[in-house]
């Protein structure tokens, strides 16, 4: 059965599988939230491109930029020279692609209290024959996220604010995926965050691993402490690693913690 059909066919019940969704606002509002965002720049020539679409926004979130080089480092240095709110920049290790910078290097930040949300970003880039999937998949991230033609960044967390259940808000993806060939990791990672939510068939989350969320409702995947150790050696898979496993599971880590999740769509992407 087409989904959709089936689902209003039922009487549009309430579940995992139905999210709110919400676009642009009328006009780019600084949001009163405390907010940060993480940047992982394995290429660092990608963040000009985030902070101009950064600057659609009125409001000016703190950044945490991590890279894996010293010379990465000085170039993201002078790129946020001018950048008026606060920047901190780390060196991490090239492990654990853009989550263990995001959970393991910035887990003071995580922890801290210091804000109400946090954005996760990475600088998608794929090369080679692949580049036709991941420069079209980052515009799409990045524009239903932070901006382009809107000022995306403030309706997100104008939509957080106006909604405090609320604990995580992503690009709403087109596509029906399934759990993919990670059904081991996912039943070892449930089983470590006491994850009781029935899996089902089909399963929507952050594609990309790109969103807003609010640092308390990690609390599950913050338990678990992850170390480098713990991520695997690059190269990794396309599938089946404790990283494929977090992304797909972050929608109902978010919601054993006491939150829900939405999501974000500027028309005509």
């Amino acid at each position: 059965r087409y989904p959709l059909s089936h689902w209003i066919e039922k009487g549009r019940p309430e579940g995992p599988w139905a999210v709110p969704v919400f676009g642009p606002l009328a006009a780019p509002v600084a949001s009163p939230l405390r907010v940060g965002l993480h940047g992982h720049f394995f290429y660092p020539d990608l963040l000009p491109e985030l902070l101009e679409r950064l600057a659609t926004n009125a409001s000016r979130p703190d950044l945490f930029l991590t890279t894996d080089t010293p010379a990465k480092v000085q170039e993201l240095r002078a790129l946020t020279v001018g950048y008026t709110a606060k920047v901190r920049i780390d060196i991490v290790p090239n492990s654990g692609r853009d989550i263990g910078p995001f959970l393991t290097a910035l887990r003071d930040v995580l922890t801290g209290g210091e804000y109400d949300v946090l954005l996760h970003l990475h600088g998608k880039k794929t090369k080679g024959r692949r580049r036709a999937i991941g420069d079209p998949w980052r515009n799409f991230l990045w524009g239903n996220l932070i901006g382009g033609d809107h000022a995306m960044l403030d309706a997100v967390l104008a939509y957080m604010a106006a909604h405090p259940q609320v604990g995580l808000v992503y690009p709403e993806d087109t596509h029906l995926l399934d759990w993919a060939r990670n059904g081991r990791v996912v039943e070892e990672l449930r089983r470590d965050m006491g994850l009781t939510e029935p899996m089902g068939s089909y399963v929507d989350f952050p594609v990309g691993n790109m969103f807003a969320v609010r640092p308390a409702a990690l609390a599950p995947v913050l338990a678990l402490d992850l170390k480098w150790s713990d991520y695997p050696v690059e190269p990794i898979p396309m599938d089946g690693t404790v990283l494929h496993g977090i992304e797909r599971l972050l929608p109902m880590v978010v919601r054993k913690a006491g939150f829900t999740a939405a999501a974000v769509r500027v028309p005509g992407t």
